[in-house]
């Protein structure tokens, strides 16, 4: 598949594994075994040493670091940097075992002057990911099910009470670790001061807010990535008696520790039904942030403090009205570059001022979720002023793209990469019918497309059986065999046009099966349901 059009961001948690832990780092400072000593590759320059070990696989070269695991201590401990660099902790017995050596370890150090006994584990591990939704997932039978009804409060309780400040503790003792993508917490002092302590500079995380009454004394947090999403906990909400649930508090606690570091921040922040929420508020300065998701209410003073002109992406939730209102009489970003509104029902009359301020710089522009055609055809005359757009993804509401909106984005000459959707947007069914004569003839002006993407796109049958059988004793894998051979041929032939129109072009997908072309041929690869667009092309 082809790479993501928009590379500036990478997105550290759905990247691969970091890289190991260099060689001195995972040693800590021991000597070399004597095995080792004549050993060409254990004495070689750290750095080539980490390249060679960055070339190995976790699971495709599985059985050869088992094999040099067995050869000594150093070996070992190399192996191992590339192993366990990237680890599930959640209530598997594999994980609770892992969780068990990763525990001892900081105890041995606490006793030995810094040191393990053996050689450290907890050293070459760079990624965590911790979940405490594994017995959550699991397929179970009816007497499995009745079985776990009976002991979920025991195993919830134990959760919150063992398993969850275990692994705290464990992660926040890890000394190479670089990314930490956790799953739900329950916010308390113990929660927080495990977090901070940790040596992660990408963290994911959802928390929900218990206790109010947290204090956590100033201190630096050099975090570059934030992805925070925060939610009330379902009995402080329905038991608190003010009627503007208020969440401030626990943004800018976090926020004033890192703010001077992060160059990455999503915020999100969920309330529950019945009761309003006041918008968040802080004021802070971000010197190094350059990307920036807001999906919730922000203040103005909020906002003030995070737009500021260092700003090189960002992800807004454009229905808010008051974010929409700030942003209008906000001007120019001046060095921003990818501009996406996120949010549902961006009204047919907001205001579209924020995208005529910012026409210089913005590169890559796009909408989330889909809008109406009354709204996207005032938006994308805006855009042919963008003399150098290159990217755009834009959904429309409703069951086709009007023959208007495409006479309008054919004007948009500048484009390289393009993304165009209609139709339901979740769930398995599709229901944009597209016409690809009408849109292959209609943005033929746009002559430097590289890539050209349809996401939930249809396509009627007049041929062959029905795709799905409902007769068991007929040959139902044959038929659909047959019926996707049959889709992949078609939606080739399309391929072929548009080639012939863009002869750029070297991305295409549609009809669920991704295309690469090259010099006039095309290779189709598997077929992909899921296929996110925002990630080929914003690479996030």
């Amino acid at each position: 598949m082809g790479s993501p059009a928009f590379r500036r961001f990478p997105d550290p948690f759905s990247n691969p594994a970091p890289t190991p832990a260099s060689f001195d780092y995972i040693n800590e400072g021991q000597d070399l075994a004597e095995s080792s000593k004549g050993s060409r590759l254990l004495n070689l320059p750290v750095e080539i040493l980490s390249k060679v070990i960055e070339n190995f696989d976790p699971i495709a070269d599985q059985e050869s670091l088992a094999c040099l695991a067995l050869v000594n201590r150093d070996c070992g401990q190399l192996a191992r940097s590339c192993q366990f660099r990237s680890v599930k902790l959640d209530f598997s017995s594999r994980a609770t075992s892992l969780a068990g050596v990763l525990f001892r370890e900081p105890v041995e150090r606490s006793r030995h002057h810094g040191r393990t006994r053996l050689s450290s584990l907890g050293a070459c591990v760079r990624h965590v990911r911790a979940s405490n939704m594994y017995f959550w997932t699991q397929p179970m039978t009816d007497l499995q099910l009745q079985q776990w009804r009976d002991n979920v409060s025991n195993l919830s309780q134990r959760n919150a009470d063992i398993y969850e400040p275990s692994m705290l503790f464990a992660i926040s003792t890890l000394p190479h670790l670089d990314i930490l993508d956790m799953h739900e917490l329950t916010v308390n002092q113990y929660v927080l001061d495990s977090l901070t302590a940790s040596a992660c500079r990408h963290l994911r995380v959802k928390l929900s807010i218990e206790d109010m009454g947290i204090r956590i004394p100033a201190l630096v947090w050099p975090l570059e990535t934030l992805s925070l999403d925060v939610s009330w906990n379902f009995t402080t909400w329905c038991h608190s008696k003010s009627s503007n649930m208020d969440a401030s508090f626990l943004w800018e606690i976090l926020l004033r520790m890192c703010s001077k570091s992060l160059q990455t921040l999503r915020m999100g922040h969920q309330a529950l039904y019945g009761k309003p929420m006041k918008p968040i508020s802080f004021t802070l300065k971000f010197p190094r942030l350059r990307f920036l998701e807001i999906a919730c209410d922000l203040h103005s003073s909020a906002l003030q403090s995070l737009l500021t002109n260092n700003l090189q992406a960002l992800f807004v939730d454009y229905s808010i009205p008051a974010t929409r209102n700030y942003l209008d009489g906000r001007g120019q970003i001046r060095d921003l570059s990818l501009l996406v509104w996120t949010g549902f029902e961006i009204p047919d009359d907001a205001s579209i001022r924020m995208l005529s301020d910012n026409h210089q710089r913005i590169t890559a522009f796009g909408t989330q979720y889909a809008q109406s055609a009354a709204f996207l055809d005032r938006v994308l005359p805006v855009l042919a002023d963008f003399d150098h757009l290159t990217v755009l993804s834009i959904v429309w509401d409703g069951t086709e793209i009007p023959e208007s909106s495409l006479y309008l984005l054919a004007f948009l000459v500048s484009l390289k990469h393009l993304h165009i959707s209609a139709g339901n947007q979740s769930g398995w069914r599709r229901n944009w019918e597209i016409s690809h004569d009408s849109v292959c003839s209609v943005l033929s002006p746009l002559e430097r497309l590289k890539s050209l993407l349809f996401t939930r796109d249809s396509y009627a049958r007049d041929w062959g059986p029905t795709v799905f059988q409902l007769n068991p004793d007929s040959d139902y894998y044959h038929t659909i065999g047959f019926s996707w051979s049959s889709h992949i041929t078609t939606m080739s032939r399309y391929v072929a046009a548009y080639s012939s129109v863009f002869s750029n072009l070297q991305f295409m997908f549609l009809g669920q099966i991704p295309f690469n072309i090259d010099t006039g041929t095309w290779i189709d690869g598997p077929r992909d349901e899921n296929f996110e667009a925002g990630k080929y092309l914003f690479g996030i």
